[in-house]
């Protein structure tokens, strides 16, 4: 006999862990408007601090698992390759992160994750942008 299961509720049995107690709606995950629009997410040290931000956000409201942390390491490597130009990497990395955020997003936390979202975003399109602003008009 098949049964629903709410997602987290799921993760949590399958990692025996207790499940995640929703923050008061007071409590929110600190976010400024300098970590996010304060950065040149082209250097490699402030992709760092996006990712870690990124990481605060998400940890705030769920239980991440080994998928989650395997997609941010991926997102890390693929932002240290796109130096040498490897875009592509980068934004399939993107999106499996974006996947896993906009899978947690509720009601209840979604303005704190689009936060998350729109970091992820700034750190995928920075790098192309510093590019192509280097490249001479004329090419």
């Amino acid at each position: 006999m098949s049964k629903v299961v709410a997602l987290n509720a799921f993760r949590c049995e399958r990692h025996g862990r207790a499940p995640a107690l929703r923050p008061q709606p007071d409590t929110r995950p600190p976010i400024s408007e300098v970590d996010i629009w304060g950065r040149d997410y082209a250097a490699l040290d402030n992709v760092v601090h996006g990712i870690l931000k990124i990481h605060q956000i998400v940890s705030h409201y769920v239980f991440p698992d080994e998928y989650w942390h395997d997609a941010l390491l991926c997102l890390l490597d693929a932002a240290h390759q796109c130096q040498d130009g490897g875009f592509t990497r980068l934004h399939e990395a993107s999106e499996r992160v974006a996947g896993l955020v906009l899978l947690w997003m509720d009601e209840f936390n979604r303005k704190d994750m689009y936060a998350a979202l729109l970091i992820l975003s700034l750190i995928e399109k920075s790098p192309a942008r510093k590019i192509a602003d280097a490249a001479p008009a004329g090419s």
